[in-house]
């Protein structure tokens, strides 16, 4: 599964989150300011909580049953 996200992340959209990369994987279906929700999650959320992950993946992936999910170092959002 890993694989499949990292390749298909080469062609997405690309933010960060306190230094950390954020991937839209598969474009959102409504109309959203990501890098509103960013921002507005940088400054509610302690920033000492990104060093227990590397990086987000956002998108609608195959092989996880639940909205959200961290796995790897990874935490995998579905939109």
């Amino acid at each position: 599964m890993k694989s499949y996200i990292v390749e298909s992340a080469k062609a997405a959209k690309q933010t960060t989150l306190f230094g950390k990369p954020v991937s839209i994987v598969h474009p959102f279906t409504n109309k959203l300011d990501f890098d509103s929700v960013i921002r507005h999650i940088e400054e509610k959320l302690p920033e000492p909580l990104a060093a227990n992950f590397e990086g987000i993946y956002v998108g609608k992936f195959k092989d996880v049953p639940f909205n959200a999910l961290f796995k790897d170092g990874v935490i995998y959002v579905t939109n």
